[in-house]
């Protein structure tokens, strides 16, 4: 792939980010689930895609689906590195508590590099997910965290249980600004490394500050993103990752 090819997917990807509205889907059956955008940098590009479907209204069931791309744009042939999977069906209570707003069952999680034998990289697993939000006049606290238990591990992925452990959080502070810059989030992922996850050297930490400017506000969102740690890819799971990539995408 030359930069030509390049510059048009990008292009595509601006226009149909741009042409995207919140009013396109109704009532949030189907929506936005871990973030959708391009992003660039070194040591590669990446762009991640993930939706949920909410196909039972009755018991608030999703079906999710995310897919994440590493694309090494710095090579002459642009090669695409490793390519990861993620289904899911999970379903969602509403719980009105003080530090609690809502919870996720992850009936079953997936990850694979959407390979088979020797080359097979996967685990599947059950998920606990709570989320929790503090208004404040100025501004917007959030938090959520992941506990998830491993049933299922590729024989050339069991290494894997040291580097992303048992428990992920996140933490996030929103609205900050209110002028030209709007809509805007940091936020901080901690994958708690080691078996008990009690060794975070050995997991990851990722930094995102997502916003959008006064006249896009509605159709794109800017992002930039550091990764910091292990398990950013299947492909490389064991291999230490340090990158900073700007980009932008849906949300």
């Amino acid at each position: 792939m030359r930069w030509p090819s390049l510059i048009q997917f990008a292009l595509v990807f601006i226009i149909l980010t741009v042409s995207y509205t919140k009013a396109d889907i109704p009532d949030e059956q189907y929506w936005g689930h871990k973030g959708t955008y391009l992003i660039f940098g070194k040591p590669d590009t990446k762009f991640q895609a993930s939706f949920k479907y909410l196909f039972i209204k009755k018991h608030l069931a999703y079906f999710g689906y995310t897919q994440l791309t590493f694309w090494d744009i710095f090579l002459q042939s642009f090669p695409l590195k490793d390519i990861n999977l993620s289904p899911e069906i999970f379903k969602r209570i509403n719980i009105d508590r003080p530090y609690i707003n809502k919870l996720d069952i992850g009936l079953y999680e997936h990850l694979s590099n959407g390979k088979d034998g020797l080359e097979s990289k996967a685990w599947d697993r059950f998920y606990i997910k709570g989320y929790g939000e503090k208004k404040f006049k100025y501004f917007e606290l959030g938090w959520d965290y992941k506990a998830y238990y491993f049933y299922s591990v590729a024989r050339q992925t069991t290494g894997i249980r040291k580097h992303i452990g048992h428990l992920e959080t996140t933490f996030y502070i929103s609205n900050l600004f209110n002028n030209f810059i709007v809509d805007d989030k940091f936020s901080a992922r901690i994958i708690w490394g080691g078996l008990y996850s009690h060794r975070p050297n050995l997991g990851a930490q990722e930094l995102n500050y997502i916003f959008s400017i006064r006249p896009l506000r509605h159709h794109v969102k800017f992002r930039i993103q550091y990764y910091h740690g292990y398990m950013e890819s299947l492909l490389y799971y064991d291999r230490h990752v340090s990158a900073l990539r700007i980009g932008f995408g849906l949300d």
